[in-house]
């Protein structure tokens, strides 16, 4: 039998064995390809003269995909997207010198979760840009790089361009094919794979070829001929669209000779041949391992390239030929052998499609790409619409947007000028058609592809309506690893119950029996991901996660401190399937100096860093079909700033309208007594203005009543509701189950709002949703310093006679979370409405 189909039977007739057992199709192992500056000039993607065997035999094996394209069209950039899950826009990595350590963080690479999912990793060549902090050393078990021995130093060489550009050079190398890095590269990757393993792989390997300087031993070069390697001919008097279309290196090609070309382009085919051969090497190994039957293979190129093409000889650009790479998929994964595929991929889908595929757990929600596993199941699916790409020119950015039939640029938003080219009539891209009027439909369209907002289509949550949400502050942050060393400096009325926390630190308090108080904070992964499981558990839909004004200034500790924060609740949400969303609290915005700018400048910056409205699992809260977004904290007149002097006009203009980062609803806290402009509110009817242009109102109702006044105070539900009908406003009501706030203002009365063990809770819960209250805000989860959290709190805090602490009247400690878990579905009508507080079976 011929090796080539022989190979692709032995991995075809694996899938039909676990098919045919009952278990499931998938791969035990990951045999990563990433291949430097490697376009698709390969004898599977059509070349005729290209010597690429062992590539082409893994595309009959496999998915060949015909339209898969990187986000920046260079290694770094490009790389650090792919590993990271996120755009380069994210990252902020649009160079070869910023290493991706600085931008890593909590953040989790995806070799590094294969590495925590059981994997045994191992880095060969180049993965990363570069080792060092450019890579990731919590990802590998095993890194190797090599170098090339004195040997494959010599041999005939020669710069092409005389020395301007000293990469622009090739050497048909004396030695054998381990005297080149790459040679080496093959050789140990087979000594892995000959070795016996306990657990399943993940083998990187990085191929440094064809990537400049173009290094190859000489019989490689010997397979191409001069005079049959024909440089593309320039259609007459064609020159780039704009001087920074191309990079400036365009006018040292321009002097490139016929025999310069063909030199230049047999390098680049004498080392693509030769990295084919290692790579067949490896083939070679798991095919005598009987590990063919066993290993997803994932082989590609970081990026494209250009031949000549645009006279260009390089990379760095937004053409097609700079964007698109070889991407190839074989393994029991893949549904179709030999197939080719025409879906829309990008290299940021990588990660979220493996992750799929070998069902990793804990994959972070925040990834930019899309899980592609149903194209490698059926491959004559569709995926996606368009892919997008970004480069830049010192100061000036280009971002692309490529369809299935056109390809549109704008530089700097289009000030910088723009590109629009016909891909079936014009596939190299020569004739620019953005100023040809007759075009004016297509370009229209194009840009609004290009400049489409950035938030998801979709979330688990498309509306508030039947949802009880509550309020997240998560403020309670150890320092140095101690929390409350002085008693007299604490500032909570109730004491958390500590059983369930992964993470706590100790306390300058003691409980009855000596033992030392500890205290969780809210800056462990571990501690957020608790009390969202709560939530999941109880039945709390979500949370708003509070931003106050302070956290939004860049660079004080709070914003990096606060968003990471909101990162772990995002992340949390995900896993959970739990609603979120931001509320911007207007406390701390100053009197004079500063507005609401700033505000837009944060949400920005969680839109496009922590992808607050775009992960992967997106359970962001929606309203009306939009992401939500929550403002608290106009109108109250105890507050140094005018409302009317704040910018927060423009900043509703920019949630609601802006191309980009709007198309939001709007979710705006306001005072109790809001209707009458009177009492806790003030007397501007500009506040009124400011609730119309927005989608729900929310009046904070927290101290304004107890248990006995109640009654007296409930029907202003019903009048706000009234008025909300009539200005096409929805309405949440704040319900809270007590009040305390003595150990932060000592001169307070402990225990204000007693909570008689549940029944004020029920009874504002009951007639809410008596009225016709649709969603429901509890306040809230976590704010044991005002008494209100619903979360667990302990009966025994701890005792100290410089604090008084509140229990709970003896209730359990999770009494709290289940009454609002009832309430969740006495909203959802799932148990009747009820003004009886309902109660536990066996009383727990």
């Amino acid at each position: 039998m011929n090796k080539y189909l022989f190979l692709g039977s032995l991995i075809t007739a694996s899938c039909y064995a676990h098919a045919e057992s009952g278990t499931e199709v998938q791969d035990k192992n990951v045999l990563l390809v990433i291949v430097d500056d490697l376009n698709t000039t390969l004898g599977c993607y059509g070349h005729s003269l290209v010597k690429t065997p062992n590539i082409d035999r893994l595309a009959g094996a496999g998915i060949l995909f015909n339209h898969a394209f990187c986000n920046y069209a260079v290694s770094n950039p490009s790389r650090s997207s792919m590993l990271t899950g996120l755009r380069p826009e994210t990252t902020n990595i649009l160079d070869n010198k910023k290493p991706v350590q600085t931008i890593l963080d909590n953040r989790v690479t995806l070799p590094a979760l294969f590495r925590r999912n059981g994997y045994h990793t191992m880095s060969l060549g180049k993965i990363f840009h570069g080792q060092g902090d450019h890579n990731d050393p919590a990802a590998w078990d095993e890194i190797y790089t090599f170098g090339t021995t004195a040997l494959g130093k010599t041999g005939e060489s020669r710069n092409i361009t005389g020395g301007i550009l000293p990469w622009c050079e090739w050497r048909a190398a004396e030695g054998r094919d381990e005297d080149q890095p790459d040679g080496l590269i093959a050789s140990k990757a087979v000594e892995f794979i000959f070795q016996e393993k306990d657990k399943p792989f993940f083998l990187a390997v990085g191929f440094h070829k064809p990537h400049d300087p173009f290094v190859a031993p000489k019989k490689y070069f010997e397979m191409y001929p001069l005079d049959r390697c024909d440089p593309p001919v320039l259609p007459e008097s064609w020159s780039p669209p704009y001087k920074h279309s191309l990079p400036q290196e365009t006018k040292v090609f321009s002097l490139f000779s016929e025999m310069d070309k063909r030199e230049f382009l047999r390098s680049y085919y004498a080392c693509i041949t030769f990295m084919d051969a290692q790579f067949g090497k490896i083939l070679d190994a798991l095919e005598k391992t009987n590990q063919l039957n066993n290993t997803l293979i994932i082989f590609m190129g970081d990026h494209g390239y250009h031949l000549g093409e645009h006279n260009w000889w390089n990379k760095v650009t937004i053409y097609e030929k700079g964007t698109k790479i070889p991407l190839i998929i074989a393994g029991n994964s893949a549904g179709k052998k030999g197939t080719v595929s025409d879906a829309i991929v990008e290299l940021v889908d990588i990660y979220p499609t493996l992750a799929g595929l070998f069902r990793l757990k804990d994959v972070p929600g925040y990834l930019e790409g899309e899980d592609f596993t149903q194209v490698i199941q059926d491959p004559a699916l569709p995926f996606r619409n368009e892919a997008r790409s970004i480069i830049t020119r010192g100061s000036i950015a280009g971002r692309t947007v490529r369809t299935s039939s056109w390809r549109y640029t704008e530089w700097d938003g289009g000030t910088k000028g723009a590109e629009l080219y016909d891909e079936i009539n014009d596939p190299l891209e020569y004739r620019n058609l953005a100023g040809d009027p007759a075009f004016s439909v297509k370009m229209d369209e194009m840009k609004r592809l290009l400049n489409q907002n950035k938030h998801s289509g979709t979330s688990d949550y498309m509306t508030c309506k039947g949802l009880l949400m509550a309020g997240y502050q998560g403020w309670f942050i150890q320092k140095d690893g101690k929390m409350y060393s002085d008693p007299s400096q604490v500032r909570i009325d109730m004491w958390p119950d500590m059983k369930e926390y992964e993470i706590t630190y100790p306390t300058g308090l003691k409980y009855a029996d000596g033992s030392t108080a500890t205290f969780y904070s809210a800056t462990d992964k571990p501690t957020i991901d608790l009390h969202f499981k709560w939530m999941k558990q109880y039945g709390i839909d979500g949370v708003f996660m509070q931003r106050f004004f302070n956290y939004t200034r860049r660079g004080n500790w709070q914003h990096k401190v606060y968003s990471d924060m909101l990162a772990n609740a995002l992340d949390a949400a995900s896993k959970y399937k739990r609603a979120i969303a931001v509320e911007y609290d207007l406390s701390g915005l100053r009197a004079t100096g500063e507005d609401c700018s700033i505000l837009i400048e944060d949400w920005k910056f969680l839109v496009d860093s922590l992808r607050v409205t775009s992960r992967g699992e997106n359970t962001y809260l929606y309203h009306n079909g939009k992401p939500l977004v929550a403002i608290w904290g106009l109108g109250f007149p105890d507050r140094p700033y005018n409302i009317r002097e704040i910018g927060f006009e423009k900043f509703l203009d920019f949630l609601k309208n802006d191309p980009v980062y709007g198309g939001c609803s709007i979710l705006l806290g306001v005072p109790t007594y809001w209707r009458e402009l009177g009492r806790d509110c003030v007397k501007d009817s500009y506040l009124h203005d400011l609730i119309r242009k927005c989608d729900i109102v929310l009046p904070w109702m927290v101290g304004r009543t107890r248990l006995e006044t109640y009654d007296s105070y409930r029907e202003n539900i019903a009048l706000d509701l009234e008025w909300c009908r009539q200005n096409k406003v929805d309405y949440i009501p704040v319900v809270w189950p007590g009040f305390s706030w003595h150990n932060l203002k000592k001169t307070a009365v402990s225990n204000a709002t007693p909570r008689h063990g549940g029944l004020f809770f029920w009874k504002q819960l009951y007639h809410s949703i008596n009225y016709g209250c649709e969603m429901i805000f509890v306040a809230m989860f976590d704010e044991v310093n005002e008494g209100t959290a619903i979360y667990k709190v302990t009966n025994d805090p701890p005792v100290d006679k410089e604090c008084v602490f509140v229990g709970l009247e003896g209730k359990p400690s999770d009494h709290y979370l289940w009454l609002a878990g009832q309430a969740a579905r006495m909203l959802k009508k799932e148990i009747p409405l009820s003004l009886s507080m309902p109660e536990r079976k066996g009383g727990n």
